[in-house]
């Protein structure tokens, strides 16, 4: 008998602007980033934010 625990797939999303420039925020990042993890399998359940 296999009593193994199945994987947790664990992501980490980092962000960050170098320039003030060219329309660029951590917050447009974050909302990309966060859009294509969410059409992920499974999707992003915990987030947390540090900034």
């Amino acid at each position: 008998m296999d009593r193994r625990t199945p994987l947790t797939k664990r992501v980490a999303i980092y962000a960050r602007v170098s320039t003030a420039d060219k329309n660029q925020t951590v917050e447009n990042q974050l909302r990309d980033l966060l859009a294509v993890a969410q059409r992920q399998e499974p999707p992003t359940s915990n987030r947390l934010l540090v900034a």
